[in-house]
């Protein structure tokens, strides 16, 4: 008789302790299952908000009144004399120490015909970030994003 109540006691247990153990995995699964959805959707909202800049929101480098005062204002890594930009420093001797300059995707001589007001971000690049642009890169590299081509990667 002792045998058969210890026996029916630990199945009892057992039973129990893994029904609750499911309802405790299905209840987690749940929880996790939501919190990726919110997550899911802040990303969404994030990168549908970041994907334009909103008419009431003025851009931020619109107060320049041209790209040379936006890089010494904005970019204090940047050395500005007169119309020549450098990043590195000067590092040839007979060559250029000029930056190459990558508007919306396109390499550009000056950036005197910019107009601070349409662009949409900046990037400055140097050293194994701008190895992406081969040779080209090695005085360093800015790119610049109007806000003419923000739907357009």
């Amino acid at each position: 008789m002792r045998n058969r109540i210890f026996l029916s006691i630990i199945i009892y247990l057992f039973i129990a302790v893994s029904v609750s153990g499911q309802d405790a995995d299905s209840t987690k699964t749940a929880k996790e299952k939501a919190k990726s959805e919110k997550q899911a959707a802040k990303k969404k909202k994030k990168e549908e908000s970041s994907s334009e800049i909103p008419a009431e929101k003025p851009n931020r480098y619109a107060q320049y009144s041209n790209m040379y005062d936006l890089f010494r204002a904005e970019f204090p890594e940047i050395q500005i004399t007169g119309n020549s930009i450098l990043i590195r420093g000067r590092t040839s001797i007979t060559g250029s120490s000029e930056p190459l300059i990558v508007v919306d995707g396109a390499a550009i001589t000056n950036v005197e015909d910019i107009i601070p007001g349409n662009v949409r971000s900046i990037k400055v690049l140097k050293g194994q970030a701008a190895a992406i642009y081969g040779m080209r890169g090695g005085n360093g590299v800015i790119e610049i994003i109007t806000i003419s081509t923000q739907g357009v990667k």
